[in-house]
C-alpha cells in the first residue's frame, strides 16, 4: 500500500539509441531524514520514507536495547 507522503511526482529523461531524448512522468519514492532524540540528546538520524515515524522511533529504541518495552516510552512528539 502506498503512503501518500512517501510518493512524489518525478520525471525520467531517457536517451534512445538514436540519440534523441524521451521525457516520461513517473512516481518517485521520497526519502527524508528522521532524527531520534531523547530530551535534547540526538541518538540517531536515519533516512526513511515519511510515515509511521512514531513506530520507527519506538522500534529503534527497542532494537538498540535503549529501552526494553514500548510502555517505557512516556511520549513521542514530532
Amino acid at each position: 500500500m502506498k503512503d501518500a507522503h512517501s510518493i512524489g511526482p518525478g520525471k525520467i529523461i531517457r536517451r534512445k539509441d538514436d540519440g534523441s531524448l524521451e521525457y516520461l512522468r513517473d512516481e518517485l519514492t521520497i526519502e527524508e531524514p528522521l532524527e531520534i532524540r531523547i530530551g535534547s540528546k540526538t541518538l540517531a538520524t536515519t533516512m526513511r520514507t515519511p510515515g509511521h515515524d512514531e513506530e520507527l522511533a519506538a522500534g529503534f529504541l527497542i532494537s538498540e536495547a535503549i529501552i526494553r518495552a514500548r510502555d517505557k516510552i512516556a511520549r513521542i512528539s514530532a
